[in-house]
């Protein structure tokens, strides 16, 4: 997985574990299972983020570059 799909990733998940709580409803238990599984997954990614980081680069690093009007 790329840097910046890596970022994306980080950004997004917490709405797709809301999306999979609203779509998988269940008992207090299975959502505090299911919210803590998203977290965890959040902080190894952004802990594989954080080892990728390269001080030296004075650059934006993990951008993903989008045109915003396409030609």
């Amino acid at each position: 997985m790329g840097n910046p799909a890596l970022l994306n990733l980080v950004l997004w998940l917490p709405l797709i574990g809301v999306g999979l709580l609203l779509v998988l409803r269940g008992d207090d238990q299975r959502t505090r299972w299911m919210t803590v599984g998203v977290m965890v997954a959040q902080l190894v990614l952004t802990a594989m983020l954080y080892q990728r980081f390269d001080n030296a680069v004075s650059t934006l690093q993990f951008a993903t570059a989008v045109p915003w009007i396409p030609q």
